[in-house]
C-alpha cells in the first residue's frame, strides 16, 4: 500500500481512529512543524523546554518483527523549533546501528549542542520489564551553549562511568559507547 513520506509507515499503520491522541503523530507528519505548532494554538509559540519520550518505532509491515525507527523524527521536529533546551529518552540504537539512522546519528555526533548523555544499556533500569535491545539514552541539548559532551554510562548496580568529550571520534563514524573505550581506540 501507500507509504508516509515522513515515517515510510503503510498507511494503515499510521492512520488512527478519532478515538485516539493524533498530536504527537502529526508533529512528526509536517514540513514545517513552526507554523504547524503556530496552527494549533492560534499563535507563534517560542519554547524554553521540550521534553518528551516519543514513540521509538512504528511497524512498517516488513517481514517478520521489522519496525522502523520514528524518535529520531520527533528529536529533528523539537530542534525546529528552536527551545533553548531539549532533553528526551530515546532508544540507543541510533549510537551505531539502526534501520535509516545514518543520518540522524550524524546529525547527532557533530552536534556540539548536546551537551549530556546519560546511556542506560540496560532499557530495563529506567523501565522496569521493559527489554529494549540497545538500550537506551536521555540527552540534553542546549541551544546557546556549545562545546564537548559529558557521556554517562549506566548500567545496573555498577559505578556509572562519566567523560567529558567530542561525540565523534576521527576516523570513527559511530559513537564510542563506553568512555573506557577511547583510550583503546
Amino acid at each position: 500500500g501507500p507509504r508516509c513520506k515522513f515515517c515510510v509507515a503503510a498507511r494503515e499503520t499510521f492512520v488512527r481512529g478519532e478515538e485516539l491522541e493524533t498530536h504527537s503523530y502529526a508533529f512528526i507528519h509536517t514540513e514545517d512543524v513552526k507554523a504547524w505548532i503556530a496552527g494549533l494554538f492560534g499563535v507563534i509559540v517560542q519554547f524554553d523546554f521540550i521534553i518528551g519520550n516519543p514513540p521509538y518505532q512504528l511497524n512498517d509491515d516488513g517481514f517478520g518483527t521489522s519496525a522502523a525507527p520514528i524518535y529520531q523524527r520527533f528529536v529533528a521536529q523539537a530542534k525546529a523549533l528552536e527551545p533553548r533546551f531539549l532533553s528526551m529518552i530515546i532508544s540507543a540504537r541510533w549510537f551505531a546501528r539502526g534501520k535509516g539512522l545514518a543520518e540522524f546519528r550524524e546529525s547527532m555526533l557533530t552536534d556540539n549542542r548536546l551537551r549530556s548523555i546519560d546511556d542506560y544499556l540496560s532499557a530495563s533500569d529506567v523501565f522496569p520489564g521493559v527489554g529494549l535491545k540497545g538500550g537506551i539514552c536521555v540527552f540534553l541539548w542546549d541551544r546557546d551553549n556549545r562545546g564537548p559532551c559529558s557521556v554517562t554510562t549506566h548500567f545496573k548496580d555498577e559505578q556509572a562511568s562519566t567523560a567529558t568529550r567530542e561525540l565523534l571520534e576521527g576516523g570513527v563514524d559511530v559513537f564510542i559507547r563506553f568512555n573506557q573505550g577511547l583510550s583503546i581506540l
